[in-house]
């Protein structure tokens, strides 16, 4: 049996690799494999403004991730999760420091 969270975090724009590296070590951590980075050329006809990393994952912590997430200091972050019977996403916003 599983309980799969759809995961997806947007940060500013032109972030640095290490607040990247840093949004993922929670998951690294757990033993969870890191979120993927979507780059710039994902689609439309201009490049994306934030950066955007997207995963899934079973039986996510989301607790202990937003826990984590307020630690950081890297500027504005958006974190949407979708468990796997709800219907849409849900935002929580951190504002950068």
């Amino acid at each position: 049996m599983s309980m799969v969270t759809n995961v997806i975090v947007s940060i500013e724009c032109a972030t640095p690799s290490e607040h990247i590296d840093a949004v993922n070590q929670w998951l690294l951590d757990q033993n969870s494999p890191p979120l993927d980075l979507i780059d710039g050329d994902s689609g439309g006809n201009k490049n994306l403004e934030v950066t955007l990393l997207i995963g899934a994952y079973n039986y996510f912590n989301i607790t202990g991730y937003v826990k984590y997430l307020k630690t950081l200091n890297i500027g504005d972050i958006t974190l949407m999760v979708q468990g796997q019977d709800d219907d849409h996403f849900r935002a929580i916003c951190f504002e950068g420091r």
